[in-house]
Formats: structure tokens, sequence, C-alpha cells
């Protein structure tokens, strides 16, 4: 119990420190998890997403926390469309559990997080972890993009 107050005490602090930022991790924190040892790693990426369809374009913020002794976790989602024909962007918030697959269609080893929400829907997000500092948005059937660059979130090395 300590753990995860002195935990929680240390995120708002960096909270405090990023206080120029739109989302504070006081305002992600009730996604946290801790596990059985009480550690767990945090991490966030960003990134802005081409229209694709009839879906605007939108920029996303995902929060992943990782339980220190397993691969699963929890997200927090932020994705803000970005509607050209009105002045007012739409933000959009989901959180749930986040589970690590392995293999994509010709890549085997390809590793795979899949958020699935607490809301019930069914509509999971999945990210293709490219690089240890980005993710690749695939579509619903966990096929990549033919280029990923329009779909590609960064990590990022500030919790907002």
């Amino acid at each position: 119990m300590k753990k995860t107050a002195f935990f929680m005490a240390a995120l708002l602090l960096l909270a405090a420190c990023n206080s120029e930022k739109k989302n504070t991790v006081e305002q992600e924190a009730w996604a946290m998890e801790t596990d059985s040892t009480g550690m767990s790693e945090v991490y966030a990426y960003e990134g802005r997403v081409k229209a694709h369809g009839k879906m605007p374009a939108a920029h996303y913020w995902v929060v992943i926390t990782e339980q220190m002794d397993s691969i699963n976790g929890t997200y927090t989602m932020t994705t803000t469309y970005i509607v050209a024909d009105t002045l007012q962007n739409k933000s959009m918030k989901s959180r749930g559990k986040k589970f690590t697959r392995w293999g994509l269609h010709g890549d085997k080893k390809a590793k795979v997080y899949a958020l699935a929400p607490d809301s019930g829907s069914t509509d999971s997000v999945f990210l293709y972890v490219e690089t240890d500092t980005t993710v690749v948005m695939l579509d619903h059937s966990m096929q990549k993009p033919a280029n990923p660059e329009g779909y590609r979130l960064k990590k990022t090395e500030t919790l907002k």
C-alpha cells in the first residue's frame, strides 16, 4: 500500500512539473494498476493519424501501464478528431485492458498491443510495435497499412 501511495505521489509530482501540457498524469492516473510487487512501468505514445475513408484525421495520446511481472496491463487513450469543416475538434477518451499478442500475417515475431476498452465495445485498437520508440496503428483485421508513416505514434519522454 505504501508503494502504491508513493508511486501515485511521484506521478502527481510529474504532473505538476508538466502543468503546461493539456492532459496531466492526474487525469490519466485512474487507469493505473499495480502488480503483485507494486511495481509497474508507464509509457506513452503520441501522434497524428491521417484521414482514411470516412474517418477524419485524428491525434492520439495513449498511456500504457504495464505490470512488471506481466506483459499485460491497462491503457487510457485520448482521440481528438481533427474536423476541417468546423472550428471544434471532438475528443473522446477510452480506457481498458492492454494485452500483448505475438504475430502478424507474414511476421510471426511481430509484437502487437491489443487495447480492449472497458466500455464493452468490441472495437479494439491494435498497435504494432515497430521499434522501441514507435508503434503503428493497424486496421481492425490487424493488417499493417501500406504506408505506415501516416499511422505511426511515437513514444514520448514525458507524461502529459
